[in-house]
């Protein structure tokens, strides 16, 4: 069985008086159908629709859920978590004395909570585990874990999605249940609902393959810059990555044109769950 400590992702601990409820009315996710034992990724938008702080939802039972954010987020989350709060029973805490991993199979260890990642195929799972449970794990290079997300076309962090700038639908996200079109309201709502129903998404994410790649690298496309790479993880002797680009220019690859990052000639793999890739917006 293959280990990831997840170390670029700090965990949360939201408990008390419905906090699935809490959660639901804030976040983009459908939270309010989840049960102990599962998992969804979700988001916290600005009201501008922008996505603030991208998120692993974790539910322990119906009193104890865990969030697993991008760690240099943890502070802002825990700030914004409070502030919603008002007046509801709730205890929102910093999780310091456990980690999150993950696992191609269901962990021997005993763990605070274990959910399967369903956001695609062979996503394995993902667990809370106490640090003192999770002494006799040897843990894998986490290489390998990033390499198969940006395989599988999943943003996370900062890196992939820039706090206040990055739409929720163009990040792909809502083709992992990480938004919900038929919930109430929540924060960011009605903007990214109007994305949607219009047709205004101008570029996706999608996994490319190159030689060299390097997060922050334009991409180019008959000389002209068409989007950048965010992830990035090493396969062998090959380089794996996510890139935001236009969608036209995906199209246009798909029709013949070259994509180029860093002089190197980019491959588009886009899987079967990321398709069809939207036409681009001609309005």
């Amino acid at each position: 069985m293959s280990f990831y400590h997840l170390n670029h992702r700090a965990i949360i601990s939201v408990s008390g008086d419905e906090p699935l409820a809490f959660l639901h009315d804030i976040l983009t996710a459908n939270l309010a159908a989840r049960s102990a034992g599962e998992m969804t990724q979700s988001c916290l938008l600005s009201p501008q629709g922008r996505i603030l702080i991208e998120m692993l939802v974790l539910v322990a039972d119906k009193k104890d859920v865990f969030i697993a954010c991008d760690d240099a987020q943890k502070d802002e989350l825990v700030k914004k978590l409070k502030l919603y709060r008002l007046r509801r029973k709730i205890a929102i805490e910093l999780v310091d004395d456990a980690i999150l991993v993950a696992s191609d199979e269901v962990p021997s260890q005993k763990t605070l909570v274990t959910c399967a990642d369903n956001r695609c195929a062979d996503r394995g799972y993902v667990s809370v585990i106490a640090k003192s449970g999770a002494s006799d794990i040897s843990f894998s290079d986490n290489d390998a874990y990033h390499a198969k997300r940006i395989a599988d076309g999943i943003p996370e962090g900062a890196v992939d999605l820039t706090p206040n700038r990055a739409l929720i639908l163009e990040a792909g996200l809502d083709l992992f249940e990480a938004v919900d079109f038929q919930k109430g309201c929540y924060i960011g709502q009605e903007v990214t609902a109007r994305t949607k129903y219009r047709g205004l998404v101008k570029r996706r994410l999608v996994p490319v393959k190159a030689a060299k790649l390097e997060t922050g690298a334009p991409v180019s496309q008959n000389d002209k810059e068409v989007g950048v790479i965010l992830s990035v993880a090493q396969i062998g002797d090959e380089m794996v990555g996510l890139a935001s680009l236009k969608l036209q220019a995906i199209h246009d690859y798909e029709a013949g044109a070259i994509l180029q990052a860093q002089e190197s000639a980019l491959s588009l793999h886009i899987p079967a769950h990321l398709m069809p890739i939207p036409a681009p917006n001609k309005s």
